[in-house]
């Protein structure tokens, strides 16, 4: 079941958001602030188009009706978490090798995250439930020690940007290969590169591995002139024609994906 599912999310004629349509009305006389978007289901889309503080107003006063310590309303919360599955899924998705049941964890603890967020959250409201989560699942499955203080030094980053599906996992190198697939199948699907240049970079991903190249290369080796010049005779191009393929995929890649933080 995918992380909508256990959260009973998925149906729209069902559980909590039909819920959360019958008590829109109601919640928007109480707080005006929700009153820019006509319901549930406009708000994802209205929150897509907002910069990081208009969000925040929104989501916090969704936290505050959503909390035990708040309005104590489980549609509250389960509208938060609806409009946060597009972040919380690809997390799961991520962390999918680390357990079969991941989406079982992932939805548990994010239900756990919404209702016992402070009521008078405000900041970052969506980053802090994801990170939380993120956090918390990976503690479950034993890949983050009690107390861990590096987490309390980790920047919260925001699920609607870019940023948020590109920044690296714990123990990323042990699933490198499946990242890289993952990142270069959402590629595709942008029309980035081409289905060919991404059978090409993985080609030359895997050549690189299996060749022993100096300490210090540019673009991970993937270009070195050894490794264009295997990658070149095995698929039958010339190694000029492979280099010059492959910078290009990987330049429309950097522009596509490269990291951009959001400045105050």
């Amino acid at each position: 079941m995918s992380v909508a599912e256990q959260l009973g999310l998925d149906d729209p004629n069902d559980g909590l958001r039909v819920l959360a349509r019958a008590r829109w009305a109601s919640w928007v006389e109480r707080y005006p602030s929700l009153g820019v978007a006509s319901g549930p289901e406009d708000l994802r889309v209205w929150l897509r188009c907002q910069d990081p503080d208009e969000r925040d107003a929104v989501l916090g006063v969704l936290a505050h009706l959503g909390s035990a310590r708040g309005g104590d309303d489980c549609a509250a919360a389960g509208l938060l978490l609806w409009v946060l599955l597009p972040g919380a899924t690809a997390m799961a998705h991520r962390l999918r090798l680390l357990s079969p049941l991941i989406d079982e964890l992932t939805a548990a603890q994010l239900w756990v995250e919404a209702r016992t967020l402070p009521p008078t959250a405000t900041g970052r409201v969506a980053a802090t439930i994801l990170r939380n989560t993120y956090r918390e699942v990976l503690r479950e499955l034993g890949h983050v020690p009690p107390r861990d203080p590096v987490w309390s030094r980790c920047d919260l980053v925001d699920p609607f940007s870019r940023e948020w599906l590109d920044t690296p996992a714990p123990g990323e190198g042990a699933h490198a290969r499946a990242e890289l697939e993952l990142l270069l199948d959402r590629a595709c699907r942008d029309e980035v590169i081409s289905p060919t240049a991404r059978h090409l970079l993985l080609r030359l991903v895997a050549t690189s591995d299996a060749t022993d190249l100096p300490r210090r290369c540019s673009r991970g080796g993937v270009t070195a002139h050894s490794v264009t010049v295997a990658v070149g005779a095995e698929l039958g191009v010339a190694e000029r024609t492979v280099r010059r393929r492959a910078k290009r995929s990987l330049d429309s890649l950097t522009s596509a994906y490269a990291l951009h933080r959001a400045t105050a």
